[in-house]
Order: structure tokens, then C-alpha cells, then sequence
């Protein structure tokens, strides 16, 4: 694992979110749409820690928790993108609370939603499905995965919410942050002319003619 995030870094990613960090990238680095909320909390931010497995199998997501970058890492895990079994359930989810995971990221499903609804791990998920998850393919820890049509290396940042999860490469992350935060201050004086009665077309000056 490289050498973690800078804390103030993080910290200013989590108060800008997912769709203004996107926007400062040209909407590089988000997510498919269908990897939403699932349960827990609807924010995350955290460095990365790639999980590379194959559909319906999490032994690669138990070698994860066991890994020692997992504490205050976002597991990203690719589970291939198909199949339908809930790699993620209430029993593995507690655990993860326990080694301190700051969330999870899966191109899968997961399971026992209305338990993990109610629990301290982020879930981001393509949804949920009661099959369970078989247990025979190592998969790899640590290595770059795609998630969610995303590239996900080891320490890169990823910001989720309730409008989805975006990936900023972590070599990026100081020019991305600066990008979102001056697009957030423009933004902060569109709103001030819309609630003095300016029309947003004329603001932005869009020809609505």
C-alpha cells in the first residue's frame, strides 16, 4: 500500500462530494450510476484498498479484512461486475466494522440489507440479492481493479454519497481539490444572484431565445 492520503485532503474531498469532484475532472473518475447507497451511512471518504475477485465469490473480501491496510480503507471490490449472489452480508459486515474499514465499494450485490441499514459501514453496491456468495477463488488484494466502469488503484480517494462515488487517482488529488473547491466558490455567487431574482440562463449566460 503507498503511504496514506494526507488527512486534510480527505477531509476537504468529504465536504465537496462526488458530483463536484467528478465535475473538476470532466466527470472522469464517477462511477457507473447503478453502483448507488445501499445501506449504512450515505457518505464515505477514504483511500482506496482494490479487491479483485471473480462474480458470486467473496474469499478475496474476507483476504481484504485481513489485510493490514483495510483499517480506514474503502474496500473497492470489482466482483466482476455480474452474478448475483450478496457478497457482503450482516456477519462480514460487522467484522468489518471491527478492523475499522471505512466502507465498501462493490460492482455486485450484497445481502441482509435492512440489518446493514441500520449499521456503521457505507455500503455502495449495484443492490441487493439474498443468494449467497461462494468461497473458492483467492482473487487478488491490492492490485488496480475496474469498479463501476472505474480504474481503482491502491490509495486512490474515493468520495460516495447520495449521488454515487467518484474515484480521484490519487496523484491527482491536490489539483482535483483545488479545481472543485474554486468551481464550489463560483457556485456560492450563482446562488447569491438567483436569490436576488436573476434567472439561472442569464446568470450563466445561456441564449434562451
Amino acid at each position: 500500500m503507498p503511504e496514506p492520503l494526507d488527512p486534510s485532503l480527505l477531509s476537504r474531498m468529504a465536504a465537496l462530494g462526488s458530483a463536484m469532484l467528478g465535475d473538476a475532472m470532466g466527470s472522469l473518475g464517477v462511477m457507473a450510476p447503478a453502483i448507488r447507497h445501499v445501506a449504512g451511512p450515505a457518505r464515505l471518504c477514504g483511500a482506496a484498498l482494490p479487491v479483485d475477485a471473480v462474480p458470486g465469490d467473496n474469499l478475496a473480501l474476507h483476504r481484504a479484512l485481513a489485510h493490514p491496510g483495510a483499517p480506514g480503507a474503502v474496500l473497492v471490490m470489482s466482483a466482476g461486475g455480474g452474478g448475483t449472489s450478496g457478497v457482503l452480508g450482516e456477519l462480514m459486515a460487522r467484522d468489518a466494522v471491527g478492523r475499522a474499514v471505512a466502507g465498501l465499494v462493490v460492482d455486485g450485490y450484497v445481502r441482509d440489507v435492512d440489518v446493514l441499514g441500520a449499521g456503521a459501514l457505507p455500503v455502495f453496491a449495484r443492490g441487493a440479492h439474498p443468494q449467497r456468495a461462494g468461497k473458492a477463488n483467492r482473487g487478488r488484494v491490492g492490485w488496480p481493479v475496474a469498479c463501476g466502469g472505474v480504474a481503482v488503484s491502491a490509495g486512490d480517494a474515493v468520495v460516495g454519497d447520495a449521488d454515487g462515488v467518484t474515484v480521484v487517482p490519487r496523484a491527482l488529488a491536490a489539483a482535483v481539490i483545488e479545481a472543485a473547491e474554486a468551481q464550489a466558490a463560483r457556485e456560492v455567487e450563482v446562488i447569491r444572484r438567483l436569490d436576488a431574482g436573476e434567472r439561472l440562463a442569464d446568470v450563466q449566460g445561456i441564449d434562451v431565445s
